[in-house]
């Protein structure tokens, strides 16, 4: 069987051009979101790579889906804020609390312990702050 030849190089370069796009699509495809246990692993690569923004917005996803280790570890973060992270993390008490808390509803011992750290007397501040609705943290984060 014999090719047939086209007149102008111009089919064959479509040709090539689509077979070349052909994997495009699944190269382009949109990413999935990660699950709580990937995010939590992204906040450790972030961590260890001294991105904390990131550490602590991949936190706060896993930590929303309900694991457990990124809610202790947020509220440690959250804790301990520029002690450890320098003035790219602030301290949120406040937010440490409820992911304290969150913590300790699952069982965690790590959890019952940040939210003693933080007191009873701050404690209650902080609950009585989650009432009256959410607030922006600085910088718009």
């Amino acid at each position: 069987m014999a090719l047939r030849s086209f007149p102008s190089p111009l089919p064959r370069r479509l040709a090539a051009l689509a077979f070349a796009t052909a994997a495009l699509p699944a190269a382009a495809a949109p990413q999935a979101v990660p699950t709580p246990e990937q995010a939590y692993q992204l906040a450790l690569e972030a961590r260890t790579e001294r991105d904390y923004p990131a550490m602590l917005r991949w936190l706060r996803q896993s930590a929303a889906g309900g694991d457990a280790g990124a809610q202790e570890m947020l509220a440690g973060v959250l804790l301990a804020g520029p002690a450890l992270h320098g003035g790219q993390v602030a301290a949120a008490p406040c937010e440490a609390a409820h992911w304290s808390r969150a913590a300790a509803e699952q069982g965690s011992p790590i959890g019952r312990y940040n939210l003693a750290v933080i007191g009873a007397a701050s404690h209650a501040a902080c609950r009585a702050a989650d009432a009256r609705g959410p607030v922006s943290r600085p910088g718009g984060r």
